[in-house]
């Protein structure tokens, strides 16, 4: 990276309109927390975004004098769907990230992506001075590594959350990392339980950096003990004191569902409430109307579990009942890919 980039940060959202406010409360974080980075551009691949939030990107932007660029993923979600790659809860935004060189400017050298339900509470200044080496991306590990994971897609690779993904984008054009993902798509799998998530672990194993623990801090260590989080997960390649650390230190809190219900929800019991709570209200976004969180059955029953369970019976609980409805995805999955491509 040359000198006038080491103050220079650029972020990619990728969302729809039912997680746009949420991809705006992320942005506030963002801004507020990282005053000492001189220039910020936030990109925002969007899928059929209301214009009300567009107007809001750019005011929240303009208060803060960092700069937006709103990109329509309209052309890049046919792509995805030409692939045959699989929704992501009802949508195809998460895959989005994947094809950033289509419309990302050429002269961005790294660029950070952020899922929309990620908070940021500190500075990031450290990951504009990260030495990439040879790896094209760097990731934290995943806090879930079940043994039905390890069986399905990770025998022999560690599994990274591609929630917060840092790309270093000259070695990933160098690399044809694209070509090397939709080679692998066309001609080896293209649904995945986690759709980008497995193809960038598989695709790209041994190229990615790991990151710390801190700059995706997931639910799982607010809710659980160390002690209860070690004795379950024991196909987990992170250490006690990485997780000790990243609980004083947290970068990026990671948002994602717990108990089918995330922080935003009416009647969450999210360990991350809070924090969340705390940066919608400070937000172009606090008059967001709370909506109950999915009322299934299976849901319903977990809340119940876990509010009369011992946590440390009801995370083994949870895990089992994980790796089953995993392995029923996967069966699914591979089901309906055999059956598109005998249609070919």
């Amino acid at each position: 990276m040359n000198e006038t980039g080491k103050n220079e940060l650029n972020v990619l959202y990728c969302c729809d309109e039912n997680y746009a406010p949420f991809a705006g409360v992320s942005m506030t974080s963002l801004f507020m927390n990282n005053r000492d980075i001189e220039k910020i551009t936030v990109y925002l691949a969007l899928d059929n975004v209301s214009k009300v939030n567009k107007a809001r990107y750019k005011r929240l932007a303009d208060e803060y004098g960092r700069k937006v660029v709103l990109i329509d993923a309209a052309l890049v979600v046919e792509k995805i769907m030409s692939y045959n790659i699989p929704m992501w809860r009802n949508g195809y935004a998460a895959n989005i990230r994947l094809f950033f060189p289509e419309y990302i400017h050429s002269d961005v050298e790294r660029l950070l992506y952020l899922d929309s339900d990620t908070i940021i509470t500190g500075s990031l200044k450290p990951l504009l001075q990260l030495d990439f080496a040879n790896n094209c991306i760097a990731m934290t590990l995943c806090s879930m590594m079940t043994k039905a994971e390890v069986d399905i897609t990770y025998k022999t690779i560690l599994k990274h959350n591609s929630g917060v993904m840092l790309i270093n984008a000259a070695n990933w054009i160098n690399g044809k990392w694209m070509d090397k993902l939709i080679y692998h798509i066309e001609n080896v799998r293209a649904r995945y339980p986690a759709p980008d998530q497995d193809l960038l672990n598989i695709v790209c194993a041994g190229h990615i950096l790991r990151l710390p623990q801190e700059y995706n801090f997931p639910p799982l260590y607010r809710a659980y003990s160390d002690d209860i989080y070690f004795k379950t997960m024991k196909n987990t390649r992170i250490a006690r004191k990485e997780i000790e650390y990243a609980r004083e230190h947290p970068v990026i809190y990671h948002t994602y569902r717990f108990l089918g219900q995330f922080p935003w929800h009416r009647d969450t019991l999210h360990p991350d409430k809070e924090i969340f709570d705390e940066y919608l209200e400070k937000s172009l976004w606090r008059d967001y109307e709370r909506k109950l969180s999915p009322q299934n059955t299976v849901f319903k029953i977990e809340r119940v579990l876990y509010k009369i369970l011992p946590k440390s019976l009801f995370f083994k609980l949870f895990t089992v009942v994980y790796d089953i409805d995993l392995r029923r995805q996967n069966k699914k999955l591979l089901k309906e890919e055999k059956k598109s491509r005998a249609g070919k």
